[in-house]
């Protein structure tokens, strides 16, 4: 199983716009499996529907802005008419030209497997919520420049779309690292409870009972801020925790005890959903790394 990461680092880019618009659907719709050779933002203005990378998705409404890596199986569906912005860009020449290695590797990863990363931001999200509306005119800019440019003959068109996606991308991540801090402060009692707790049942009305809302509403809330239930967030916990046990040649059994899992058979399951490997295969290779 490949891991993968993409780093952007701020200071450092020098990003190779392939294209920029904004687009509706007035039928709805309907877009892949397909793989993009270049990262693609989407932000959405109008509609509701899904969004699928790889073994996850993600439902999105207005406001929601998704990430998509190179090299990534990744869908659109929705039955309503939908709006969006859209960028494709590679993050730079070399980037550019490395892009067929990605696609090599997309059918060996899930979606546990990519982690996107910035300059003073551990992680990014796939998707992230209520992107500002102010924001909305800097991909309203970026699609006017890119329709107007001459890539071809004009030096000064391309500085122009790397400056604006310079912009963009530095709004990402300033409202990426805004939302991940405010989703950890809402929701830190029930996300340290887990942490504390994953050898343990945990039910949804604990963890909404220590934030003092109702159930459905703690569910509705945690979905919004992390992109996941939390079921599924506790899921890929246990999980993670599962995988440094395994690392230490602990028999599966016991791991999946260790991490609150009712039996083998179903940790086998849920294990095999995350990583695409399992128990066995996995404890087997982390093993053989090890230096002897």
């Amino acid at each position: 199983m490949a891991a993968v990461q993409f780093h952007i680092d701020i200071d450092t880019l020098s990003p190779v716009v392939e294209n920029a618009d904004r687009i509706r659907y007035p039928h709805g719709i309907s877009i892949g499996p397909r793989i993009i050779d270049a990262f693609e933002i989407v932000l959405i203005t109008e509609g509701t529907g899904t969004v699928t990378i790889l073994d996850h998705t993600f439902t999105f409404q207005p406001g929601d802005l998704f990430i998509i890596p190179p090299g990534i199986r990744h869908a659109y569906r929705s039955a309503q008419a939908v709006t969006h912005y859209y960028v494709y860009f590679h993050l730079s020449q070399t980037e550019r030209r490395q892009r067929a290695s990605a696609r090599r590797i997309a059918s060996a990863v899930s979606f546990s497997d990519i982690s996107l990363s910035a300059t003073h931001v551990s992680d990014i999200p796939f998707r992230i919520p209520a992107f500002p509306a102010v924001k909305t005119a800097l991909f309203e800019a970026l699609a006017a420049r890119r329709k107007s440019a001459d890539l071809r003959s004009l030096a000064a068109d391309t500085l122009s779309l790397k400056h604006l996606a310079v912009e963009l991308l530095a709004a990402i991540i300033e409202t990426a690292a805004g939302g991940a801090a405010h989703a950890r402060a809402r929701f830190s009692k029930s996300t340290a409870y887990i942490s504390a707790h994953l050898a343990e049942p945990i039910r949804i009305d604990e963890l909404a009972a220590l934030e003092g809302i109702t159930p459905n509403y703690f569910t509705t809330e945690f979905s919004r801020q992390f992109g996941m239930t939390p079921v599924e967030y506790l899921s890929r916990k246990r999980v993670a925790q599962a995988k440094m046990l395994l690392a230490e040649d602990m028999p599966i059994h016991a791991v999946a005890a260790r991490t609150g899992f009712r039996d083998q058979y179903y940790f086998s399951n849920v294990f095999k959903k995350y990583t695409g490997s399992s128990p066995r295969r996995f404890r087997a290779a982390a093993v053989s790394r090890v230096p002897g």
